[in-house]
């Protein structure tokens, strides 16, 4: 009976503190403050270092967003040019009197001048940050959960395999 109160009492403290684990990625999304002093690991992972990765993200997003413009070889097929022609096909002037190589040129230069000139490429980094901050750590949380969740699942199970194990050690130990 000692053991297998051990096993359980390991499974549930496995599981439980892989639980806590994960819940404290997101939570507590603010500081917690007790006679003065700051409760250690509050806020969570994710909101003490929000801004941080927001900026990781921005620099990433933009470099690839970048990344995307080729400018020493034009792909027709490419969703950039593809958007490029949509462009300047809405206003009829353009679409009279751009044939396909002039916009060809056009676009390689506008590329060339999106990739090499710093000021766009900050103006660019602003418009994705402004975006990215919008979203909340809710919504992060609740993405992430609802990506991971049979990842978490396994965690957990885990957590609780783990527990059992060292509730059985324990036993044993204990009953030597």
């Amino acid at each position: 009976m000692y053991y297998i109160i051990a096993i359980v009492a390991g499974t549930f403290i496995g599981w439980l503190t892989n639980i806590l684990a994960i819940e404290m990625l997101f939570r507590p999304q603010k500081s917690f403050i007790v006679f003065g002093k700051q409760l250690p690991f509050t806020p969570g992972l994710i909101p003490r270092h929000k801004k941080r990765m927001l900026a990781m993200v921005t620099k990433k997003t933009t470099k690839l967003f970048l990344d995307s413009f080729s400018s020493n070889q034009i792909d027709e097929l490419s969703p950039q040019y593809k958007l490029f022609n949509q462009a300047l096909d809405s206003h009829w002037a353009s679409y009279i009197f751009l044939p396909p190589i002039k916009r060809k040129k056009l676009y390689k230069q506008l590329m060339i001048k999106i990739k090499e000139e710093a000021q766009i490429r900050n103006s660019i980094e602003q418009m994705i940050q402004k975006q990215i901050n919008t979203y909340n750590i809710s919504e992060l949380e609740s993405t992430v959960k609802a990506i991971a969740l049979s990842s978490l699942r396994g965690i957990k199970l885990i957590g609780a395999g783990a527990g059992a194990i060292v509730g059985l050690l324990t036993a044993i130990i204990g009953g030597l």
